[in-house]
């Protein structure tokens, strides 16, 4: 299938390394209602490479279970109790996605050291979260309610006020304002580069759309 229209797009390399003063990359998107992700359905998708943080190198790393790819940085208590937190990332190595305090959490790993396309797909309609790992549907999730973060900032990277809770590497990141299809979420990565050299953020008049890289 074609690809459908996205309202973000950053295809270039983001390298993040969260702790001991590090200027780790995060990236500030737009406002949740700009992006289409209030009230209705929506897909996210990334490419992703998590670090083994066992290793030597990451000894000195301040490294949590918890990792942001998509999120509402700033989300107060009573955001995350009135489904107005975005939580799009991995949380003890796992797939997870939430709007507050209900999280969909999926039953398998993410492997260390590898490259992987994931997905967060919400169907506003049915009330349904699902996660996708490398094209394949991985966990789905019922009655949730959609996302009511208007107002807040969505980020790349970015959890709980921190420069990131990230360790390893991002590229090729979308945000679609409806929600894809099996075979829409399979055939994306196809449309995108492995990589791509840095470029400045860009807004599409036309298409309303955010897009870097």
């Amino acid at each position: 299938p074609a690809m459908k229209p996205f309202i973000f797009a950053h295809i270039a390399p983001l390298r993040i390394t969260p702790g001991m003063g590090t200027p780790a990359q995060a990236l500030r998107i737009a406002r949740a209602e700009a992006l289409g992700l209030v009230g209705g359905s929506f897909t996210a998708m990334a490419r992703i490479r998590r670090v083994d943080t066992t290793r030597a190198a990451y000894a000195n790393v301040n490294h949590t279970e918890t990792e942001l790819v998509f999120s509402t940085a700033e989300a107060a208590a009573e955001d995350y109790s009135r489904n107005g937190s975005l939580f799009l990332g991995v949380k003890a190595n796992r797939m997870a996605m939430s709007f507050g305090k209900a999280a969909c959490l999926a039953d398998v790993s993410l492997p260390l050291e590898e490259w992987a396309t994931v997905a967060w797909v919400y169907n506003a309609g049915a009330g349904e979260q699902r996660l996708y790992v490398n094209g394949r549907s991985i966990k789905t999730c019922m009655g949730v309610m959609p996302f009511q973060g208007f107002g807040k900032d969505i980020w790349v990277g970015k959890h709980n006020g921190q420069l990131s809770s990230w360790l390893g590497e991002l590229n090729s990141l979308y945000l679609f304002p409806s929600m894809l299809t099996d075979d829409e979420v399979t055939s994306v990565f196809n449309f995108a580069p492995t990589w791509s050299m840095e470029r400045q953020l860009i807004v599409n008049r036309n298409e309303s759309a955010v897009q870097a890289g």
